[in-house]
């Protein structure tokens, strides 16, 4: 009886082994289907990522370009569209994802210098956006109070230019003291280093899409949709927001005083008169 016992149990073990090598095996070949040979390796991808024709035709809405102007395979477009914009290919998949990735300049406000400095190399006509909610007075009264910066330069392709866009994970946020000083500095920043800084508004429905960088408000193309053209006219004086730094509660050790900042400023051969 004892080895009728010992067979089963054996039989048990071979029969989950098999089961758990089918598992991962049938795992590993939906992460990796067979592709028919002589693709590249793009190719191959793009064959398993999806594609939204939505979101394509949504970022082609907001810039010169048309189909012609682009390759038309799936892979040439999402490399386009990050070479060019900086657009994140996830986003392309669809789901929840930010189409750009902020700029990450939370607690490290000398980052923002190194950034402006190269962007002004490769182009001097770099400009921040100061986006406020529209007919919302910046007081601590008001709880939709709120100022999202987003910077933009100029992109040639094809004979054609627009505007790549790059948003800021560091806000003028009601009741949030040490992040409202950040964000003060960083228009400091961009005031002294010779960038345009634009005041502007929008809905307080789009500033939350630009907050958490979901897309680009289509107020923020239009109201300059040609580079080539002169400054958009400002909505409200973003500049009398700038600060070079303050003591505030609650702010973190790695929060930059006035005098550390302007002598970084001075160090990139920026006037802080």
């Amino acid at each position: 009886m004892q080895w009728i016992a010992y067979f089963i149990w054996g039989a048990v073990a071979v029969c989950a082994g098999v089961l758990i090598i089918s598992y991962f095996y049938l795992r590993y070949i939906a992460q990796h289907p067979p592709v028919p040979e002589g693709l590249s390796v793009a190719d191959k991808q793009a064959q398993v990522l999806p594609f939204d024709e939505k979101r394509w035709r949504l970022l082609l809405s907001r810039t010169p370009f048309n189909d012609e102007d682009i390759a038309n395979s799936v892979t040439e477009r999402i490399d386009w569209a990050k070479s060019v914009f900086g657009v994140d290919p996830e986003w392309f998949q669809g789901g929840d994802v930010a189409m750009f990735p902020c700029l990450s300049f939370h607690n490290a406000v000398g980052d923002s210098i190194d950034f402006i400095r190269q962007r002004l190399n490769e182009n001097p006509q770099l400009r921040l956006y100061v986006v406020k909610p529209a007919g919302i007075v910046l007081t601590e009264s008001a709880y939709e109070a709120s100022v999202v910066l987003c910077f933009a330069a100029p992109v040639v392709y094809a004979g054609k230019s627009a505007w790549r866009y790059w948003p800021v994970n560091v806000c003028w946020e009601w009741g949030y003291e040490p992040e409202q000083m950040q964000c003060r500095q960083i228009i400091y920043v961009a005031q002294h280093s010779g960038c345009e800084v634009i005041g502007t508004e929008l809905d307080i429905a789009d500033i939350y899409f630009l907050l958490e960088s979901k897309l680009i408000p289509e107020p923020l193309y239009t109201i300059s949709p040609d580079p080539t053209l002169d400054t958009p006219e400002e909505q409200w004086d973003a500049v009398a927001l700038a600060n070079a730094g303050e003591p505030v509660p609650g702010q973190s050790e790695s929060t930059l005083s006035a005098a550390d900042l302007q002598e970084r400023l001075k160090l990139a051969g920026w006037n802080i008169s």
